[in-house]
């Protein structure tokens, strides 16, 4: 199985001065230099109104973004749970995957 591009994946607002198309991108930032993008995982552009608009589309991107996060958070605690030790680190990485996927600060 392959595995998929690790993390941080962050949900960036694209312009027409920047490296991507306008739109949104969920791109793939290095911990050493988290200001630059690395490489895009999605580019995804919001149309008109409802299902398509850009809203819904930066909310998609942003939890496309937090897949890695979310993949983390749920290996915790199916890990914590099977050891009934789960009330502590995995409830903080639960809040924090959550967190990132609905907008908050990461």
């Amino acid at each position: 199985m392959t595995a998929h591009t690790p993390g941080p994946w962050t949900a960036v607002e694209c312009d027409e001065g920047s490296q991507y198309p306008a739109g949104v991108a969920v791109a793939v930032h290095k911990q050493s230099e988290p200001w630059k993008a690395t490489g895009a995982i999605c580019h995804m552009v919001g149309q008109g109104d409802g299902e398509y608009s850009s809203d819904v589309t930066n909310a998609n991107a942003r939890l496309i973004a937090a897949a890695p996060a979310l993949l983390e958070a749920a290996k915790a605690a199916l890990q914590a749970i099977e050891a009934e030790d789960y009330f502590l680190e995995c409830a903080k990485l639960l809040r924090a995957a959550i967190k990132q996927a609905e907008g908050g600060a990461e």
